[in-house]
């Protein structure tokens, strides 16, 4: 399946981790179909298969 720029439209390869053409990050799959990614205006948007739980929070990982 090909992979396009959500922000662009630009087609992507795919290991890309940022578009090369506008920069933008790609959208990233974890193993549980999350997928997760900026929109124009910053915020996070996260696209969630149905049925599926997810907490989110603003606590940062220990190091």
């Amino acid at each position: 399946m090909a992979k396009f720029c959500t922000k662009c439209g630009t087609s992507l390869n795919p290991d890309d981790r940022f578009c090369p053409e506008c920069g933008a990050e790609v959208a990233a799959a974890n193993n549980n179909g999350i997928k997760v990614f900026q929109d124009d205006k910053g915020g996070l948007v996260f696209e969630v298969p149905e049925g599926t739980t997810v907490e989110i929070s603003d606590a940062k990982p220990e190091k």
